[in-house]
């Protein structure tokens, strides 16, 4: 398994570990789709933010 490989992997298993904040769902960053049984998140963390709030949250408008 080459080095980056073991990055990839790594960074799914991390994914699966971070929940996703309520916010998420309302944020303009928001995507929501899943790719080979791995949810992307958001353009700014694909794999969710880690802390108690976003700094990079921002409303949906409409």
């Amino acid at each position: 398994m080459s080095k980056l490989q073991r990055q990839e992997d790594e960074m799914y298993e991390v994914g699966y570990m971070i929940e996703i904040l309520p916010d998420c769902r309302t944020c303009k960053d928001y995507h929501g789709q899943v790719y080979g049984g791995i949810e992307l998140v958001c353009a700014v963390y694909p794999y969710g933010y880690s802390g108690d709030g976003c700094p990079d949250y921002q409303a949906k408008k409409g």
